[in-house]
C-alpha cells in the first residue's frame, strides 16, 4: 500500500509541475545563441527551482541541512539548478499553505496534490499539459523503465484536457535516481 502511495505522490510531482519559468528561459535562449559570451553566461547561470512536496512518510523524517545534503548537491551540480525544497507532512496544513501560495501568484515550480486537488488545479488552469515533455524522445532514460502504456494509464482527464501523471513504479524509484543517467 505504501509503495502505491509513493508512486502516486511521485507521479503527482511530475504532473503538477508549474511552467512559469520556462517562458522567460525561451526568450533568453534565443538571445544566448547570438553571441559566444551570452552563451557562456547562459551555461553558468543556475536555474532556481522551488519545489513543494508532501508525503505521509515525512512525519518521522529529518533531512540533512542543505550544505550536508549530498543528494540535493548532486542534483544541483548535474543539472545546474538551485533547489529550494519545502516539505511538509500530508494534510490540511499542507493544502492550505499550497492554496495560499497559488492564490498569491507564486506557484512552486513543482508541487504534489491529491486526486481532488489535482482535478481542481487542472480545471482552474493552474497546471499544464505535459504530453510534449513526457515522450520517449524527450525522456529516453525514463522510457527504458516505463512503457508508454503505463504512462498513458496514469492520466487525469477532465473536460477533454489531459494532465499527465507519468507512471513511476515504486520499485524503480531509487534505481532511477542512482543509475538511470537522467541526462539533461
Amino acid at each position: 500500500m505504501n509503495k502505491k502511495w509513493l508512486a502516486i505522490g511521485l507521479t503527482a510531482m511530475v504532473a503538477l509541475t508549474a511552467c512559469s519559468k520556462d517562458n522567460s528561459n525561451a526568450s533568453n535562449s534565443s538571445n544566448a545563441s547570438n553571441s559566444p559570451k551570452a552563451s557562456e553566461n547562459a551555461k553558468q547561470s543556475k536555474l532556481s527551482l522551488n519545489w513543494s512536496v508532501t508525503s505521509a512518510f515525512l512525519a518521522n523524517v529529518t533531512l540533512p541541512s542543505a550544505d550536508k545534503d549530498f543528494v540535493k548537491k548532486t542534483i544541483e551540480d548535474k543539472f545546474n539548478v538551485d533547489l529550494k525544497i519545502d516539505y511538509m507532512v500530508v494534510g490540511k496544513e499542507y493544502h492550505d499553505k499550497l492554496n495560499a501560495t497559488l492564490a498569491g501568484g507564486s506557484a512552486p515550480d513543482l508541487f504534489i496534490a491529491g486526486a481532488a486537488e489535482s482535478q481542481k488545479y487542472i480545471h482552474d488552469g493552474i497546471t499544464t499539459n505535459l504530453d510534449s515533455f513526457v515522450t520517449p524522445e524527450t525522456m529516453p532514460n525514463y522510457f527504458k523503465w516505463v512503457s508508454k502504456e503505463e504512462v498513458d494509464a496514469f492520466q487525469l482527464k477532465q473536460g477533454g484536457v489531459l494532465a499527465r501523471h507519468a507512471a513511476l513504479p515504486a520499485q524503480y524509484v531509487c534505481f532511477l535516481v542512482h543509475s538511470a543517467g537522467l541526462a539533461r
